[in-house]
This record gives structure tokens, C-alpha cells and sequence, in this order.
């Protein structure tokens, strides 16, 4: 994830990551929360190939690739595979991949705008959840990312299930 570069996912393991339901039993609505560990993180860009941070200013096309290890409660549940693209205006689109040990696949999505000067990207914001694969097959919501003291990422999902 792009904080540092953050980005954001969630995740879900039969075993070890027990989403609670919001509301009635006959809802599908889940909250999730998981804190992503940075593995690597890459700027590609026209002033040169840089981690964790861009070696000079970013223009439209540079690219960010990233990989998180997923934890709950100190515990690995997952990894996670982020791509971002600059775009006009420094506008930054992500695409997140979200592979949970044990339980499928889910897909993130959100934009944020990087600052004219510095090196980090956003302390926080928000995106969608839009499919994945196994248990989360037809899952959509949304999410927010917070950087923490730490370096980490904290993600809660709001997630549902169409019935």
C-alpha cells in the first residue's frame, strides 16, 4: 500500500480471522480489520528505479509496485500485491490484490493525490472492495487505511456478501 507507499486490503482466513457481522443474522455485512507490513515497495519512474521512496519527483506513468505481508493480532493471514499508476495532476489509481491464506482472493481499488513535494504518500484514505475469489467470491464494500506510528497500515473493510 502506498502510506509509505501504502496501500490497502483485507483478509479473512478460516482459521484465523473471524470477521463480525454488523447486523442481523440474515445480513452478510462484515467488518474486517488487518495491518499490512511492507515486504517491498518500488518506484519506477522516469528519474530512476527507487524503494521505499521516489528518487525525484513523480510525473504521469510512473508506476508503483508493492508487496504487504497481511497480519491480525501479530499473525501473517495473507499477502498482498499492489500496482499504481501516476497519473495527471500527481491523481494516483491503485489496484490491491489481497491473497488470503486458506480462503481466496479480494480485489481493492482506490486514488489518492501524491503531495507536489515530499516523499510519502497519504496518512489515510478510503477505497472499494469489488469481487474476489473462493469465500469472497461476489464480495464487494469498502475500505479506510491509516498509517500507524509504526510504519504499518491498519485497514477496516466494510464488507458484503450479495445474497
Amino acid at each position: 500500500m502506498i502510506a509509505a507507499v501504502g496501500l490497502a486490503v483485507a483478509s479473512c482466513s478460516s482459521t484465523s480471522i473471524k470477521p463480525s457481522a454488523t447486523s442481523a443474522s440474515t445480513d452478510t455485512s462484515h467488518v474486517l480489520s488487518v495491518d499490512l507490513k511492507s515486504a517491498a515497495h518500488l518506484f519506477v519512474s522516469a528519474s530512476g528505479t527507487s524503494s521505499p521512496y521516489p528518487a525525484g519527483p513523480l510525473s504521469p506513468g510512473d508506476r508503483v509496485i508493492g508487496q504487504d505481508d497481511l497480519t491480525q493480532h501479530g499473525t501473517t493471514v495473507g499477502t498482498g500485491f499492489e500496482t499504481c499508476t501516476v497519473n495527471f495532476g500527481l491523481n494516483i489509481p491503485c489496484d490491491y490484490v489481497a491473497e488470503l491464506t486458506g480462503a481466496g482472493d479480494l480485489h481493492h481499488a482506490w486514488t489518492f493525490q501524491w503531495p507536489a513535494s515530499g516523499t510519502a504518500g497519504p496518512l489515510e484514505w478510503d477505497g472499494v472492495l469489488d469481487g474476489g475469489t473462493g469465500q469472497y467470491a461476489d464480495t464487494i464494500g469498502t475500505f479506510h487505511a491509516q498509517a500507524l506510528p509504526d510504519g504499518d497500515i491498519n485497514v477496516t473493510i466494510r464488507m458484503v456478501h450479495p445474497s
